[in-house]
């Protein structure tokens, strides 16, 4: 199976924690999905479309952003509130 087969498998099924329940300063997990390691993210702020968030560990590192209808929004499971 090669990677876009991986991914639209993954897209079908049901996300771990709904876009709705996602809230600003808390921490979340990103399992290893495809390529990277786990990723202990911070959320720094959300709309209706994508996340952005630093990682936990990079306390002075660039800000990514997550959109909704990326795999892994679909896994990312709640740590605790920052």
């Amino acid at each position: 199976m090669n990677q876009t087969d991986k991914a639209r498998k993954l897209m079908g099924l049901r996300a771990l924690t709904r876009w709705e329940d996602i809230k600003i300063g808390s921490i979340y997990h990103i399992p290893p999905l495809t390529y990277n390691k786990r990723k202990d993210i911070l959320v720094v702020s959300k709309n209706k479309d994508f996340i952005v968030y630093k990682e936990v560990n990079d306390k002075f590192g660039p800000h990514y952003t997550l959109y909704k209808n990326d795999v892994k929004s679909k896994f990312l499971t709640f740590q605790r509130h920052g």
